[in-house]
């Protein structure tokens, strides 16, 4: 059980990361740099993705249908993103990040949280 606790508190940790990559991200995109931010949005992918390993049994657990929800969301939001970037499209990049992305992540990371207490808790 002390694992879990550690793992929780590492998932949360590079949640935190992440969100920092995300608002840079959006910084550099609001300043025309589109292709120089592909590098950083590949990573907040892998660390996503390293993040949804170990969360699949909070997921699984019931009463959690909100962080489920959330995280299509986020997933639908970064799928956007990468069109985006495949589209070299920044005008459409800045819009998903600021509107879209960044407001969905927040709510995954608050779901997120707050699951994982609730999964300890339990």
């Amino acid at each position: 059980m002390e694992y879990m606790y550690e793992v929780a508190g590492q998932i949360i940790e590079l949640s935190q990361t992440i969100k920092e990559g995300l608002i840079h991200i959006n910084e550099k995109m609001d300043e025309g740099q589109l292709k120089e931010t592909l590098y950083l949005f590949e990573d907040v992918l892998e660390a996503f993705s390293s993040i949804e390993i170990p969360i699949q049994p909070v997921l699984r657990a019931d009463n959690m249908d909100e962080l489920q929800g959330a995280t299509a969301e986020l997933k639908k939001s970064l799928e956007m993103l990468a069109q985006a970037f495949e589209a070299n499209d920044l005008e459409k990049a800045r819009a998903e990040i600021s509107q879209s992305l960044i407001p969905a992540y927040s709510r995954w990371q608050s779901e997120l949280e707050q699951s994982l207490k609730a999964f300890r808790e339990s």
